[in-house]
């Protein structure tokens, strides 16, 4: 079911690792009297839902099933025994282009789950699949749990990008699931709900190559006669030629956060977005890409907001995915707040440029030019 991943085999064995755990989950699943109350008795949330937090999204560490549920770690422990590992030496291994994960299992659509119906445990990988017109499809077990049988069935699973809708180029047939989808996913440990892409946190400044980008700071503001630029527009990008996604296409998306450049008051809206920027086909991935994205009407933007009309913009292109539960991610501090971008994306290295524009640093007619290390991004800085 996991597909060969020779251009990583770091990410191959942890895909394959989660593969073994949601097998686990499954056939536990079938023996539990009670799964839906033995998820829910060890379920966390990392966010509130409120506005500057992140979804109130449903985990549980995989170390709690196996604490509280001896079947559970039994039946973990046989799957890990096809390749070689228990569950205490596969946890140590849960670390990938310098980051360390807590592997977890997410509730995706607790809305209409019913729990009546066998779940459907998701594997967070995407891969290839012949039908991608709704974007990744991942691995999936479902356990029609007879008795003395609990072999899982595999089968694929993707999801309708709610942002973007499916291709309509293409037929193809979808419909509500309503069996819990529950999504073994590389993730964090419990408590914790931000990640730094500052200097001195996870990406390090002048850091090279296919591990990390560059925080991208501000330029020094401009001379005399400058006249500032009102809004800015990611005109091109490029992916450089590393493609995060096993598929067909990847889904390339922005978010963004926009800072006043003078609080005069702890208050403001923080809260980031995130927009798709396009979906793009694995034989582009060493092409400059048109976005045409305009980030934000910087100098006009919620103009009565405390008499503030400028604004700092903090931007990250990256790889989406459905089947990750949402984590946000600060840039270094700017007056007394953090700014936080929220993404779903399977790993922390899933990125492709770091931006922050502040007005000051910009004239009208500017075309700033990111060139390193994957490819460029040219960002342009109009007037209205």
């Amino acid at each position: 079911m996991i597909a060969n991943n020779p251009t990583d085999p770091k990410e191959e064995e942890l895909d394959t690792y989660m593969y073994y755990i949601a097998r686990a989950i499954s056939k536990y699943s079938c023996i539990s009297e009670d799964f839906e109350n033995d998820f829910y008795s060890n379920v966390f949330t990392r966010y509130d839902g409120s506005p500057g937090e992140g979804p109130a999204e449903l985990e549980v560490e995989i170390q709690d099933l196996v604490t509280d549920f001896p079947d559970f770690a039994t039946i973990l422990n046989n799957e890990l025994s096809a390749v070689n590992h228990t569950w205490l030496t596969v946890k140590p291994e849960f670390t990938w282009e310098g980051m360390a994960y807590t592997p977890t299992v997410w509730l995706e659509n607790p809305s209409v789950a019913d729990w009546s119906f066998s779940p459907l445990i998701g594997v967070g990988t995407d891969l290839e699949y012949s039908k991608e017109v709704i974007g990744d499809f991942i691995p999936a077990l479902y356990n029609e749990c007879e008795p003395d049988h609990y072999e899982p069935i595999e089968m694929v699973l993707g999801k309708v990008n709610p942002m973007t809708g499916p291709d309509t180029t293409v037929s193809f047939s979808s419909q509500c699931v309503e069996n819990p989808i529950l999504i073994v996913q590389l993730s964090w440990e419990k408590g914790m709900d931000e990640q730094d892409l500052s200097s001195t946190g996870t990406l390090k400044t002048g850091w090279i190559g296919e591990v990390y980008d560059t925080v991208i700071p501000g330029t020094p503001p401009p001379g005399p006669g400058c006249t500032m630029a009102d809004n800015f527009t990611l005109f091109q990008m490029n992916m450089g030629c590393k493609k995060f996604e096993r598929g067909r296409y990847c889904e390339l998306y922005v978010g963004h956060f926009a800072m006043p450049s003078s609080l005069g008051t702890s208050y403001y809206p923080y809260k980031s977005e995130n927009n798709d920027l396009r979906r793009v086909n694995r034989n582009k991935k060493c092409q400059n890409l048109d976005v045409h994205f305009k980030y934000y009407d910087l100098q006009t933007k919620n103009p009565d907001l405390l008499g503030q009309g400028s604004y700092n913009l903090y931007s990250i292109t990256y790889e989406y995915d459905w089947y990750a539960s949402w984590r946000g991610w600060t840039f270094p501090f700017d007056q007394v707040k953090k700014p936080r971008i929220g993404m779903k994306r399977k790993a922390a290295h899933q990125h492709y440029q770091i931006s922050v524009i502040k007005p000051t640093d910009w004239c009208f007619n500017t075309i700033k030019e990111y060139t390193s290390p994957r490819g460029n991004a040219k960002i342009i800085g109009r007037k209205l």
